[in-house]
């Protein structure tokens, strides 16, 4: 499934400069970025949670593409 943009979202899009100013973008977008603040084992976890959400390559098809991850760090 193939998700059309706005001119307004792809000019939006064609500023982006850095990490903040992507996180910034997607989080406007419906459905393409998920955060989390839960502590993952980055060795256990991540890839089953890649797996869980689709989020494309290296899942085995049929896959999607899911929404960015933002995994938020406290301390």
């Amino acid at each position: 499934m193939h998700r059309t943009l706005s001119s307004t979202t792809v000019s939006s899009a064609q500023n982006i400069r850095d990490l903040r100013d992507a996180l910034a973008f997607l989080s406007t977008l419906p459905g393409h970025l998920s955060t989390t603040s839960k502590a993952v084992d980055a060795h256990a976890e991540l890839a089953g949670i890649y797996k869980r959400i689709g989020a494309g390559t290296p899942v085995a098809p049929p896959t999607r593409i899911g929404p960015a991850m933002l995994f938020e760090i406290s301390g």
